[in-house]
């Protein structure tokens, strides 16, 4: 996907117009797998929390209800169904529209930043990372749950095959390594683990 083709006004416009469907969407992927990985990598957080194009709000239900979360978004509409699920679960949650290349808190504020399923989306994922970091405390940890290019060489070459047939409709990139980008934004990782044929990473890191 060239970096030229969108921005950050056309991606939001496109997950607002995707908010109404995008939880019927991934509910598949939440129960056979992506719910058991939410679960083991958010359920033990404490402190503060900031969780970074946080979407529909998918992850809130993960969270120790003694964490001091805040949750930033491009999209309005995505944030609004976060906000419900926020007040259905009783939690209290600050809410932000703002871009993970450019968010707007101060450095070292947190004690944990999340970024999940959406690396792929960023059209610079290495300064969204890097601002990721700025922002996590030097002790503090930052987690990555996403999607990207496989570890096995049939389902990355389809990958690549499938991505190279785009043409400039936007979707997210399937073939990012997110292990090297994370090292090319300067994290020290401490834990990796890879899930259907690599497709998924689930990344523990230092800032």
């Amino acid at each position: 996907m060239p970096k030229s083709t969108f921005t950050n006004e056309i991606i939001m416009k496109e997950y607002d117009k995707f908010s109404k469907f995008y939880d019927y969407f991934t509910l598949p992927f939440n129960i056979f797998l992506l719910a058991r990985l939410r679960k083991k990598l958010l359920a033990d957080l404490k402190g503060r929390v900031l969780e970074v194009a946080a979407g529909s709000g998918e992850n809130l239900k993960y969270y120790n209800k003694s964490c001091r979360i805040s949750s930033i978004d491009l999209s309005p509409r995505m944030l609004g169904l976060a906000k419900k699920k926020a007040k259905r679960l009783g939690i209290r949650v600050k809410f932000y529209i703002g871009e993970t290349e450019r968010l707007p808190f101060s450095a070292g504020n947190f004690d944990y930043v999340i970024d999940s399923l959406a690396l792929c989306t960023y059209i610079n994922p290495i300064k969204a990372l890097r601002e990721i970091k700025r922002v996590c405390k030097k002790n503090g940890r930052i987690l990555l749950l996403e999607h990207g290019k496989s570890s096995n060489m049939f389902f990355s070459k389809f990958q690549h095959w499938r991505e190279s047939r785009r043409g400039e409709k936007f979707e997210c990139a399937l073939t990012r390594n997110h292990e090297e980008l994370a090292r090319k934004a300067g994290l020290k990782i401490e834990k990796i683990e890879r899930y259907i044929f690599g497709i998924l990473y689930l990344i523990v890191a230092k800032p």
